[in-house]
Formats: structure tokens, C-alpha cells, sequence
């Protein structure tokens, strides 16, 4: 038994009638979201220079695990940083470097050993 063909079947020869289920707006695939690349997107609050840990320092875009270990060994070196321009004076920070993370890093005064620091030593 043969159903009437429709007329848009009716236009086809045979073998252009195959058979493709209708497409529901359901299955259709959902374009994501277009973003906007952030070149800072792994940092999202200030480092400060004389809190952060090697972790924290691997955050910057540029910084690495040595990297890292550099900035925090040169700031127990010297007993903390008091101004960001002194990270020139960590071996792998130029002044490219230095301008790239110049706005995602701080400087907060070095701090004293607080009280629970103090009765640990």
C-alpha cells in the first residue's frame, strides 16, 4: 500500500526520495557564547609581591614554576619588596615582562611576624 506522494515528493525522481528525518530546532547544535580572549583570565585579584605564594606567582601570564621560585627567594633575600619595579631585579624579568605584569601585581608593606608567627619561633 502507497501513501500519496506530497507534492514536493512529487517534483523528485525516485532515487532523490530518501528518506532524512525533519530537523527540530532541538537537535540543532547551539553555537557557544563567543568570548572575548583574556590574556589575564587566570588572575583575577591583585598579587601582592610580599604575600604571594610560588603558586600565586604561577598565576602571572609568563611565570613559571623557576620563575616563581625566583621572585619568592628574592624577596625573602631582601626582606620583601617595596615597590614593583623592583622585580628588574629577579633574574628572567625584563622590562617586557615587567610592563605585562606591572597591572596585575602589588605591593603592600613587608609584614612584621604577626603574633601566632611570633610565638611559633
Amino acid at each position: 500500500m502507497q501513501r500519496p506522494a506530497s507534492s514536493q515528493q512529487a517534483a523528485l525522481a525516485p532515487s532523490d526520495r530518501l528518506a532524512v528525518p525533519p530537523v527540530s530546532a532541538a537537535s540543532q547544535p547551539v553555537p557557544a557564547p563567543a568570548q572575548e580572549p583574556q590574556a589575564d583570565s587566570a588572575v583575577s585579584r591583585l598579587i601582592d609581591l610580599n604575600r604571594a605564594s610560588v603558586a600565586d606567582f604561577e598565576q602571572l601570564p609568563g611565570v613559571g614554576p623557576v620563575l616563581a621560585r625566583r621572585v619568592v627567594a628574592y624577596r625573602e633575600s631582601r626582606g620583601g619588596f617595596h615597590a614593583v619595579e623592583e622585580l628588574r631585579g629577579v633574574k628572567g624579568i625584563g622590562q617586557k615582562k615587567l610592563e605585562r605584569l606591572r597591572r596585575l601585581v602589588t605591593v603592600a608593606p613587608p609584614s612584621a611576624p604577626d603574633k601566632e608567627e611570633k610565638a611559633a619561633i
